[in-house]
């Protein structure tokens, strides 16, 4: 058994690098391989509101351990103020098959 989480971040400061010909926010790649490391599928994303919001799918123990992560570590280039997880709900299988950053 799987559990699928969203991720809502408020308040989300962030270092943004030139990648020509394109941003790359350096928190969502931190976030992504974290997840990655830990075995999670589901992504991640800029909000136009300035926040990230996402989800994350897999073992509850991995879950669990990328939500403590998020609330008090998180990205090294990034200072965040709330971290929310909602709409947890058990799920048979993954619904995706790697934890990607969305446009």
């Amino acid at each position: 058994m799987y559990i699928c989480l969203y991720i809502y971040i408020d308040h989300y400061e962030f270092v943004t690098l030139i990648c020509s010909p394109i941003f790359c926010h350096i928190p969502l790649i931190t976030v992504q391989a974290e997840a990655r490391k830990l075995g999670l599928v589901g992504w991640v994303r800029n909000t136009e509101a300035g926040t990230v919001e996402g989800q994350l799918q897999g073992q509850r123990s991995k879950v669990e351990k990328m939500q403590d992560w998020l609330k008090s570590t998180g990205s090294p280039k990034s200072h965040i103020t709330k971290a929310e997880f909602k709409k947890e709900k058990p799920i048979e299988g993954l619904e995706h098959s790697s934890f990607n950053v969305v446009k």
